[in-house]
């Protein structure tokens, strides 16, 4: 017969703690025709479903929004949008990365990341986009003759 004794520390695990939205990006700047990169910082996910979307207000309490990802799913038909997602354990937190890329003046505007819960989390970004549309209008120089007698 022999007795053990076992001092043990349990680790519980944050996998409980709630989700939230930790990115601290509000506002992107992009010139026309380059990369616009939106960063979505989820930390404990629990299994959630992300969704990214294009957001037009159209009044104080109402707006439409029209789909872009769920989770890594494109719901747009437009190849100019990328999503990459990674993963860091360490942390519990997850990179939901959205990019436009040959950047438009129409894509200026708000975009949103959204954790889908009973209660959905959501982080709304606004796409500034620098640049001009240049009308392409042909230059002619006018040679003047002048004639001295």
């Amino acid at each position: 017969q022999f007795l053990a004794f076992c001092f043990c520390s349990v680790y519980i695990s944050s996998a409980t703690s709630e989700p939230e939205i930790i990115s601290t990006q509000h506002e992107i700047i992009t010139y026309l025709n380059h990369t616009a990169k939106f960063s979505c910082l989820i930390k404990n996910r629990n299994q959630k479903h992300v969704t990214w979307s294009r957001v037009n207000f159209i009044n104080d309490t109402q707006k439409l929004a029209n789909l872009l990802y769920v989770d890594q799913l494109k719901y747009t038909p437009f190849n100019r949008y990328h999503l990459s997602h990674s993963i860091d354990s360490n942390k519990n937190e997850e990179h939901w990365d959205l990019e436009i890329r040959q950047v438009h003046l129409a894509d200026q505007g708000y975009y949103s990341c959204v954790l889908t819960a009973i209660k959905p989390i959501s982080k709304i970004f606004y796409l500034k986009v620098i640049g001009k549309i240049t009308n392409q209008i042909e230059t002619q120089t006018l040679v003047i003759l002048f004639s001295f007698r």
